[in-house]
């Protein structure tokens, strides 16, 4: 097959080639959403037909990976095979060194997405095409958050674990077949989200299927209408406020205009991930994955496979609220795997290991690296500036209003150098903005003290 860049790189089924040519999709993205699709309609059978009370786990298990592996295989070609070599190397890693394994498996799982993103720098640099780096950025998350339980349940003595450690922390390794099939899930293999491993094997063995269905109608109708919303904005709206700004006619414009431009075109951005996340959230719910017991009320929580708030992200007035509602279940992998194991740095540590699993592109260590900075510069503010606008309703509604309108522009002039990839033209365009926010970002950590101010040890 040919390694043109664009759709050339691409590995998958071209068989739906002509749907994409009408509705105007690349053959990546129609494929994608014809495997979703296809795996909700797979799911409905397999909630109802292969329920636990109906057959066994270990049938359950076979079918998830079947079904995985056919889906993968359609989307990605011959590439499918790398989340089974990927799956392959941490389950033997898993015997072999029981005691490090959560060292060797975040290293191998890590690695070996690694080896994919070079890969793929070389025969398609600064391409968009789907491939099977999205699957194994997921099957990375599964592979070694497995390990770090299994080191929790069967190394780590008990009173040193933190609660959410001791809940998720495993006594024994998977079986082969019960790896794959957590790898491998046909409902959330293509894009997650990620789940703990316990979580999966409750759902599969029936612990943790929902009692009743009126939650589970509610959220997969909620999911349903924002799909819609985001396609629309998606196919619509998004092709007339491309993210081009890399262009002189965006690079000459007047500074307002490029800080309102940026700010909407990537909110339309943000559109995609929207419609992905959702529709894999509408997949699992579907498939009968997600509850996660009940509420003090006494109604279901669905809330294991969340992976964005988007509420939370398009109204936040701060980049911690922002970063904790979107991507969450990575959010929770990080948190889990680095912020919780690291003693130091804690916060730098998180941003360079998500640099380092998007790939290897300049942009994402620019955009991290930018991220870091306004997380420092949040806080700073928070602690001494905040303490100044509670005094009255009026105040408060004051600063709530600014700190709304600077997240926006603090989340869209981080988004820019992942959008471009590029270390050169990233810093044209911050040029071309004066790079305020970086200036304002370094005003804040270094000029605003580090202890709260008077105010806001009385409040």
């Amino acid at each position: 097959m040919s390694l043109e860049a664009g759709t050339g790189f691409y590995y998958g089924s071209r068989l739906l080639q002509p749907v994409g040519d009408a509705l105007g999709l690349s053959i990546d993205q129609t494929n994608f959403i014809a495997c979703q699709l296809t795996a909700i309609i797979i799911a409905i059978p397999f909630r109802s037909l292969l329920h636990p009370a109906n057959v066994s786990p270990t049938v359950r298990h076979i079918f998830e990976i079947i079904m995985g592996f056919i889906l993968l295989s359609f989307c990605f070609g011959s590439q499918a095979i790398h989340v089974f070599l990927q799956a392959i190397l941490c389950y033997t890693a898993m015997h072999i060194l029981p005691s490090r394994v959560h060292v060797v498996c975040f290293i191998i799982s890590l690695g070996y997405l690694s080896v994919l993103h070079i890969y793929r720098m070389v025969y398609d640099y600064g391409g968009y095409t789907l491939d099977i780096t999205g699957p194994l950025m997921i099957t990375t998350q599964k592979l070694s958050d497995l390990a770090f339980s299994l080191h929790d349940g069967m190394v780590k003595k008990e009173e040193d674990l933190n609660p959410s450690q001791l809940k998720y922390a495993l006594k024994r390794n998977p079986s082969l077949i019960e790896l794959l099939s957590y790898v491998l899930s046909f409902h959330n293999v293509m894009i997650g989200p990620c789940i703990f491993y316990k979580d999966y094997y409750d759902f599969i063995t029936g612990k943790n299927i929902g009692l009743g269905k009126a939650k589970y109608k509610t959220r997969a109708l909620k999911n349903t209408v924002i799909c819609g919303v985001c396609v629309y904005i998606f196919l619509i709206l998004s092709p007339q406020y491309p993210p081009n700004f890399r262009e002189e006619s965006y690079l000459n414009a007047s500074f307002l205009y490029k800080v309102a431009y940026m700010v909407f075109a990537i909110t339309l951005v943000r559109a995609r991930y929207y419609f992905a996340w959702c529709l894999a959230e509408l997949t699992n719910i579907i498939a009968g994955l997600g509850f996660n017991g009940l509420l003090e009320d006494g109604t279901e929580d669905w809330s294991i496979i969340n992976n964005a708030n988007i509420l939370g992200v398009e109204t936040c007035t701060s980049m911690k609220i922002c970063m904790d509602s979107w991507n969450i279940s990575t959010l929770a992998w990080l948190r889990r795997t680095v912020y919780e194991r690291a003693y130091k740095f804690n916060t730098l540590a998180v941003f360079t290991v998500s640099a380092f699993w998007h790939g290897f592109y300049p942009g994402y260590y620019l955009a991290f690296f930018t991220g870091a900075l306004f997380i420092e510069a949040n806080r700073s503010i928070r602690r001494f500036i905040r303490p100044y606008f509670q005094a009255s309703k009026i105040s408060i509604l004051i600063y709530d209003a600014i700190t709304f309108v600077g997240t926006r522009c603090c989340c869209a002039y981080m988004v820019v150098p992942m959008l471009i990839y590029e270390f050169k033209p990233t810093v044209a365009v911050y040029m071309s903005q004066y790079c305020w926010m970086h200036i304002l970002g370094l005003a804040a950590v270094i000029f605003l003290p580090r202890r709260p101010s008077s105010r806001a040890k009385a409040s």
